[in-house]
């Protein structure tokens, strides 16, 4: 999943991140597949839809299905071992396909390799794909239970593994996408609890470190040429020498830090382009395209505190939610709630904005979140330079795909 700059390995946080308010890339002069995605409005013919969308995903899906296929014909591994192949297997599956539904929606949920039974596959509602993954997950995590540190204990990179408190993290995300306040608080204390293998990082600089002990998930990056590959993170994000940077920050998402919050000054840099008196801002998480000490994150332990405390919110549990919204406050440099008089309604916006500026650029979050709020409209549509439409909340299915397989139309409305 690290071998190449797409679907998750950044080419969603790229994409995503466009499609809102956060970032802007060059334009359509020079980025004619980019653009469309700042503007919302792109062609089913869009290469990136397929290429960094649609195609890896099912990619990912189908080595996950070969990986179980084979696992059920097998007789010569041990059932130690198969346990942990197929949890991992089913991770895997139930993340791309998480993915695939919210930026598709209504999607095909192959469960095996057999040509037959995929050639002509139809498209699932977005209802049934949620199933398929907590399916998945909850298997995956009985599963990881046997052994719940196996691939944090004995593996070189233990973090870069698949394993029980990936699994349990991500189904919190999955629960609070489902609105199961309950389980989705449930789920993220049980990751939170495990203070001898996950605490938040101090030093904002060493979180997407590898093996930081704020990292639940992360993508071991793949040797190319005898040494290992950066993050494509820090490949798409950073300047390139004495040029504007591909994709850049918006205003919108500058105004979005509070006075003296150490994330601006931390994850974001500036660029001075020599020939102009220009200043773009960029996403500067990752700082190593060609290094080794940094990995791909996919989950970490700031999303869970920010699950938790929205699960808390709804829940009402107000002064927990607030405890938790504190810890990211409190390593922000910010002022805390803890104390004050604050609305549920109140505290909710807190944390959306919370989690804007603490998961940019990060997984497709500001995308995800403006969605499942049923806020991607109203704060989309007042955005000048975008041509926005409700129908632009899902993206289209790649045109060449339904042309193979007439099964997947009709296409997604408005496109």
């Amino acid at each position: 999943m690290s071998s190449e700059p797409y679907f998750n390995n950044a080419g969603i946080s790229l994409l995503t991140s466009l499609s809102t308010d956060d970032m802007k890339t060059l334009p359509a002069s020079e980025e004619k597949d980019r653009a469309p995605f700042e503007i919302n409005n792109i062609s089913s013919a869009n290469p990136l839809v397929k290429e960094y969308c649609w195609q890896p995903g099912y990619r990912y899906v189908y080595l996950a299905n070969s990986v179980l296929d084979g696992l059920a014909a097998s007789k010569g591994v041990t059932s130690v071992m198969k346990n942990q192949l197929r949890a991992e297997a089913l991770f895997i599956r139930a993340f791309s396909t998480f993915y695939l539904t919210n930026l598709f929606g209504a999607i095909p949920l192959p469960t095996t390799t057999e040509l037959t039974k995929n050639l002509h596959i139809s498209r699932s509602p977005s209802s049934d794909a949620y199933n398929a993954v907590l399916s998945d997950l909850l298997e995956a995590q009985q599963l990881f239970s046997i052994d719940k540190e196996l691939s944090l204990t004995k593996d070189a990179y233990p973090r870069s593994r698949a394993n029980y408190w990936a699994a349990t993290a991500f189904l919190a995300r999955v629960y609070l996408y489902l609105e199961k306040w309950t389980e989705a608080e449930q789920q993220a204390t049980a990751v939170l609890d495990q203070t001898s293998l996950f605490a938040l990082s101090n030093d904002l600089d060493s979180v997407f470190l590898a093996n930081s002990r704020e990292v639940i998930w992360q993508l071991l990056p793949v040797v190319k040429d005898g040494r290992p590959s950066g993050p494509y993170d820090a490949q798409l994000f950073l300047q390139r020498l004495n040029k504007r940077p591909l994709i850049h920050l918006t205003e919108s998402f500058l105004e979005t830090p509070e006075p003296g919050d150490q994330r601006l000054v931390h994850w974001v840099d500036t660029a001075h382009v020599w020939n102009t008196n220009t200043v773009y801002h960029f996403a500067n998480k990752y700082q190593q395209p060609n290094g080794q000490d940094q990995f791909h994150v996919e989950l970490r332990l700031a999303e869970l505190y920010l699950i938790r405390a929205e699960a808390r919110a709804h829940l009402e549990n107000l002064s927990g939610a607030v405890d938790d919204v504190d810890m990211i406050r409190r390593r922000a440099s910010l002022a805390l709630f803890k104390g004050q008089s604050i609305t549920r309604d109140a505290l909710l916006q807190k944390i959306a904005q919370e989690r804007r500026m603490e998961l940019f650029a990060e997984g497709g979050h500001r995308w995800l979140d403006l969605k499942r709020t049923n806020q991607a409209s109203a704060t989309l549509s007042l955005i000048e330079y975008k041509k926005w439409q409700d129908t632009d909340e899902l993206y289209p299915v790649p045109q060449s795909e339904i042309v193979s397989n007439p099964n997947l139309g009709p296409q997604n409305l408005g496109y």
